[in-house]
């Protein structure tokens, strides 16, 4: 064969390469998910801190990218072999466009793992505080007990008289004092955003997180808060002792009827991150 005819044939098999390549691209979903979240894989609880911290950049950034760019590329390679034959793919990496495709798939990848995450994570206990220390009662004249049950109803929002008896037992099995909490057991990621919520009889909490002793009680009625992010801490995280270190409490049992309210649509912080435009 000449020079010139195998020029012909080579000339032939790029334009067949390329207009495949065009004709593949053209049928493309406009949106992939490329990157696999296990059934196991779910966030921890300095990620779901870090959320309701409003700092989701934080969170993403723990997943290294190695690991996102290898996930992408083989699910863009697995992509590919589902809409081509061995034959089409070995035309298209003869003649460069193999790796084209394969990039053309990744560019429309929507991947989000902390979103997929989110679905694999369970409930978790949270508080947040109800901006009062109450004192060691045991230092202060018996006579003051009646006024710090109150000082905790009012911080608290609630009917004193309808809940004297669970506050008198807060009070009196928190000997040590404490910070004034109201803890809850539910999904972190309804309160994402919040920028207020209303509990419905819920447990209040005085926890002493310096020597690790305290004392919980449920109460009647709504308490209503407004938030920033920062304000929910998930207890594990807490510094010094947590909750769950110093009761060992069932989490299920401090489950309540939450309402979050949050602003509009266009103003909630957005868990979907990009790098370069590029989803992650």
């Amino acid at each position: 064969m000449t020079t010139d005819g195998m020029q012909d044939i080579t000339a032939g098999g790029k334009e067949q390469a390329q207009a495949l390549y065009e004709a593949t691209v053209a049928a493309l979903n406009e949106r992939y998910e490329l990157v696999y979240v296990d059934y196991r894989d779910q966030l921890s609880d300095r990620d779901v801190q870090d959320l309701l911290n409003g700092d989701a950049d934080t969170v993403y950034d723990r997943f290294d990218e190695g690991w996102l760019s290898e996930n992408r590329s083989h699910g863009a390679t697995y992509e590919v072999e589902q809409i081509t034959t061995e034959e089409e793919r070995n035309l298209l990496e003869e003649h460069g466009r193999l790796d084209d495709l394969r990039l053309e798939i990744e560019n429309r990848d929507e991947s989000d793992p902390v979103r997929d995450m989110w679905r694999n994570t369970p409930h978790t206990l949270m508080t947040v505080k109800l901006d009062h220390d109450v004192p060691d009662y045991t230092l202060r004249p018996d006579d003051e007990f009646d006024e710090i049950l109150a000082e905790i109803a009012n911080a608290a929002g609630i009917d004193l008289d309808g809940n004297r008896d669970a506050l008198t037992d807060l009070l009196a099995n928190a000997s040590y004092g404490g910070q004034l909490l109201l803890i809850w057991h539910g999904d972190a990621e309804d309160a994402i955003g919040a920028t207020k919520a209303t509990w419905t009889d819920p447990h209040l909490l005085i926890l002493n997180s310096f020597n690790g002793s305290g004392f919980d009680a449920q109460v009647k009625g709504a308490v209503t808060r407004d938030l920033k992010p920062g304000d929910i801490t998930v207890d594990k995280v807490r510094a010094g002792y947590s909750w769950h270190q110093t009761a060992c409490p069932h989490p299920p049992a401090y489950a309540t009827t939450v309402e979050f309210e949050k602003p509009t649509a266009p103003e909630q912080p957005d868990l979907h991150k990009t790098v370069n435009g590029a989803p992650r």
